[in-house]
Order: structure tokens, then sequence, then C-alpha cells
């Protein structure tokens, strides 16, 4: 029996779907009511995780408090919810008798931007936003805890994750796309990999069996790197609207968000974000299916 925690969000559903569609026996928890899943509450130092991991084996560990609240909550917060809360599910999982925890943590643990090279699985942790720090102090929180107590932890981080319901940076991109104004990306060249919520979902169940994924970190994207500009015309065609882009040079662009104090959405939108994902592909032959603008335009018309 696996558990997926934050089973009635985004990723999670995606999740459950790909382990029906593999036939695997599951359970669904999540902090409010939803149906098909088990209620545990907010998650902190005190969720009873009790029902929830009752028969359990192994955890797919998707609950926590994301990036994209509006406003940005401290940094205490995040930790209550990402670091405080996990450590209590990986110690009451072991409780249950579960051997492996698969935690998704996030490619901002490694940074917000790549220039020369892609991040790897080796690339230096550099956190620069609450949300990526209180995911890195998991991390390492899990790393050490999971070792005491004997069990299998495999930390994934994953980019961006679109698909059709996505929120947070996806969500707003799309929103952008479809809202019929000209939108002066037309001259952004940036490379960035991202990954469908098919794909993440696939991913996160195999490391979830796979005996070879025990103790390891594995980035994961899909291949072919994409500019905001491309992104936005996959989205905009999808949904049966013009890609309304023009040219507008993006180191002025780049100077009027920081200047607006929109320095996090000058780094989304106008740089790279690289990822290699060799390892996973080599070490659990994990690979990614399709082309990313060519699955926007799937995902987004189903």
């Amino acid at each position: 029996m696996m558990l997926v925690t934050g089973g009635s969000g985004f990723i999670g559903l995606g999740v459950c779907e790909a382990l029906r569609q593999r036939g695997m026996e599951h359970r669904a928890a999540s902090r409010g009511p939803s149906e098909g899943c088990v209620m545990v509450g907010e998650v902190d130092e005190h969720t009873d995780w009790s029902a929830a991991l009752a028969g359990v084996t192994s955890v797919i560990h998707l609950a926590g408090l994301a990036h994209q609240a509006s406003p940005v909550p401290p940094i205490e917060d995040f930790r209550r919810t990402n670091v405080e809360g996990s450590i209590r599910l990986v110690k009451q999982a072991a409780e249950a008798g579960a051997n492996r925890i698969v935690f998704a943590s996030s490619i901002g643990v490694l940074g917000q931007t790549t220039k020369d090279e892609a991040f790897t699985e080796a690339s230096p942790p550099s956190p620069r936003n609450s949300y990526a720090l209180s995911k890195y102090e998991a991390e390492l929180a899990l790393t050490k805890l999971c070792g005491e107590l004997k069990l299998e932890l495999v930390i994934v981080r994953p980019p961006l994750v679109y698909g059709p319901g996505a929120k947070g940076n996806f969500g707003k991109l799309e929103r952008l796309a479809t809202s019929g104004l000209p939108l002066p990306f037309g001259s952004v060249r940036n490379r960035r990999n991202i990954i469908s919520r098919g794909n993440l979902s696939d991913a996160l169940v195999t490391c979830a069996v796979h005996p070879l994924a025990a103790n390891e970190t594995f980035v994961v994207a899909e291949k072919q790197p994409a500019s905001t500009a491309e992104i936005i015309t996959a989205i905009a065609r999808a949904r049966g609207r013009k890609p309304r882009l023009f040219s507008f040079p993006p180191s002025f662009l780049a100077w009027a968000f920081r200047s607006l104090g929109h320095i996090s959405t000058a780094e989304g939108l106008l740089s790279s974000l690289e990822i290699d994902s060799s390892k996973i592909a080599a070490k659990l032959n994990w690979h990614p299916s399709g082309h990313t603008l060519e699955n926007i335009q799937l995902e987004l018309r189903t």
C-alpha cells in the first residue's frame, strides 16, 4: 500500500492517476475533506497521520506549503509545514512499518537560474527564497532522520510543473497567454526545462518502486528546453487563441521588472533554468514522454 500526501492537489491527483493506471494499491491524504482522501488536517509538527498510514509500506510526500501564496508567508510558516510537518510524517511512517519515503522537493533548492551549466544532482544548493530554503532544510532533516530510522529516502527536485488546472507560475503564464493582450516577450530566447504533471507523476511513482532509487536524489525535467515566447505560443494555440507577441529588448524588460521590485518575475520570464536529468535516466531507466511544446498543447486541450 502506498500513501500519497497532498492527494487532492494538482500533482497529487496526477500521482494517484498514475498509480491507478499501474494497478497499484494506494491511499490519498489531504488537509481538508476531499472525496477519496483521508483528512489529516493542517500539516505541521502535530499532525496525526496514523489513519492514513495504516498498512502503508511507502509514501510519496507532496503535501506542503507552496510559494505561490499571496502575500508570501513568513519563513516560520514554511518551516512549520515543509520541515516540521515532514519530520512528523516520517516518524509516524516508521512506526507504521513503512520502508520508503519519496520527498517532492524543488529545483529551487539549487537556485532560480542557470547560465553556463545545467543543474544536476551535483550542483551546490543555493536556495533563493523562503520556500526553497524550507525544502532544502527538509531534505537535510529527512536525510538525517531516515538514516537513523533505517528508512529509504528518495528526494526528487522538479522544476515548474504544467498541466490542466496548474496554479503558480504556469497558471500565471496561462492567464497571460490567453488574455488577448500584446506581450513583449517575442525576443526572449531563454532556455527553461519544465515538466508535465503526467511525466512528474510517472517519475515519482518510479522512484517509489524502483529498488535502485533508494537513498538517491534526482532532478527531473523534460529534455527539451523552451523559451518563454515558445511556452506562451504553445499555451495560446492549445486554448485556440492567437499568440500576441511583439519584440522588446529583454534587457529593458529586465530593468523594468526589477525597478518595480519584481525580481523573481523577471528571472522566471527572462532567465534560463536548464536541468540535466541524465542520472535518473541512467539509474532508473526513466525517460519523460513526448516533447515539451507538444505536451503543453496536448495537456491543455484535454
